[in-house]
């Protein structure tokens, strides 16, 4: 199901659908938290940092970045945890 929602949600960005893609990552961000999968609840929230920042929405969207290089360190993904510093 977490990784269904994080799908759709860049579906729905594709889609020009921002309302239901932020919706979807919300939704996979907290599936990720109910069963502690911080690689995932990385993707959701890099995925959302991406969304928000492509509509102008900064702060937010440095939330969401923080939040995913924190998970991707505790993961030792280092090529998003770069993906994330990048952006």
């Amino acid at each position: 199901q977490l990784r269904c929602q994080i799908n759709s949600g860049v579906a729905y960005d594709r889609a020009d659908n921002q309302v239901a893609a932020e919706a979807a990552y919300a939704a996979a961000l907290e599936l990720g938290r109910t069963v502690g999968a911080p690689d995932l609840i990385g993707a959701a929230s890099l995925n959302l940092g991406v969304l928000l920042m492509k509509s102008g929405q900064f702060e937010r969207a440095g939330t969401c970045f923080e939040h995913a290089l924190r998970a991707f360190t505790d993961v030792a993904n280092e090529p998003l945890r770069l993906a994330a510093l990048y952006n």
